[in-house]
């Protein structure tokens, strides 16, 4: 039997140990272009489509923190919440390739920023559609 190791933030299961040995978090960049080209050189993305993915989806514009938008860490996104460090999004999408091909629809459940949704949207080549349903921590739900 097959062991698999549910990531709830991304909102996907992976298997374990597939990310390589390869220090990920220090996939820094200056940029976003540079962010993915470390990713890349890393070996935490190794294909076209992950790597046009991210290229057209600029962290920078998901996140709070504007004075480190691209290092390989979780960041704020408001209350009390975190976007996934960049290797991890990488990585989710490096496994869900296959299925990410054009025509294909995704649902991502806990989307948190949006971030990988986009990324997975620009995948299959599909307008995002988005339905977000928020309950936050004073038990106030919010949908827009």
């Amino acid at each position: 039997m097959r062991q698999l190791l549910s990531l709830t933030t991304l909102g996907c299961f992976v298997v374990p140990n597939l990310l390589r040995s390869t220090m990920a978090w220090r996939s820094h960049g200056a940029t976003n272009t540079e962010l993915v080209a470390n990713l890349k050189a890393n070996g935490i993305i190794t294909s076209a489509e992950v790597e046009k993915a991210m290229l057209r989806t600029d962290r920078g514009k998901y996140i709070l923190e504007v004075n480190k938008p691209y290092q390989d860490a979780p960041q704020g996104i408001g209350y009390g919440v975190t976007i996934s460090a960049p290797h991890m999004h990488a990585h989710a999408l490096e496994i869900l390739k296959d299925h990410l091909k054009e025509g294909n629809k995704v649902l991502d459940v806990g989307s948190g920023s949006g971030y990988l949704t986009v990324c997975m949207a620009l995948m299959v080549n599909q307008p995002l559609t988005s339905y977000n349903y928020y309950i936050r921590s004073n038990g106030v739900p919010t949908a827009w």
